[in-house]
């Protein structure tokens, strides 16, 4: 439950959340002004049910292992 998520501003720019229960890592929230301000990034394994959810954005992409072929290959 919400009672277990734990914050810390991690960079400039950034807040982190994860459960003080388990240890998971929940999402980071940009707090910097920007075009990105106040949005969240979690790990799509996160949740149970995707249905209905769309990937809008790939980050990283250049770090992936050359053998996982991303939407936007």
């Amino acid at each position: 439950g919400k009672e277990h998520i734990a914050r810390y501003q991690s960079s400039e720019w950034a807040e982190r959340a994860w459960c003080s229960k388990c240890g998971s890592n929940l999402w980071y929230q940009v707090t910097l002004e920007g075009p990105y301000s106040d949005t969240y990034h979690m790990p799509f394994g996160l949740l149970d049910d995707t249905t209905g959810l769309t990937i809008d954005r790939e980050i990283y992409v250049d770090e992936k292992p050359d053998c996982l072929v991303l939407a936007g290959n």
